[in-house]
């Protein structure tokens, strides 16, 4: 478990005031976010996502990737922006990010291209928890 986090100050904002918001976090190939306060969850995000190309220097591409999640919209938490691009050993990264939905109930796909072919690919969902 995680202390608050810069996402979870957005989150703490838009789901009340909540004092203590605690991030449960759990990552193999995919994962699960989990929001919880006075011990009960109240939000909770699930993604998967894979590389593609076998090839690939998957350092690289989760490098590239955790530099893309930094930069997520304040108003929609949802992984990372729209789009980023960084320029690592000489190759073109692209990150897209497209969603639906809203802080109570959403769905999205991230995508990762080098040199404009696609090599990573998630899918994510969640939101706020009924109680």
């Amino acid at each position: 478990m995680k202390m608050i986090t810069q996402k979870q100050l957005f989150m703490k904002e838009v789901i009340s005031s909540f004092m203590i918001i605690i991030l449960a976090e759990n990552y193999m190939g995919g994962g699960r976010e989990v929001v919880f306060h006075d011990s009960k969850p109240i939000f909770i995000m699930v993604y998967y996502g894979r590389i593609s190309d076998k090839n690939i220097d998957k350092k690289i591409v989760y490098s590239f990737l955790q530099n893309a999640l930094k930069l997520f919209p304040e108003d929609k938490p949802f992984r990372g922006p729209e789009k980023y691009e960084e320029i690592i050993d000489g190759k073109r990264l692209e990150y897209k990010n497209n969603w639906n939905g809203e802080i109570d109930y959403f769905s999205g796909n991230e995508t990762i291209s080098v040199d404009g072919v696609e090599v990573y690919d998630a899918k994510y969902s969640g939101g706020l928890v009924d109680q």
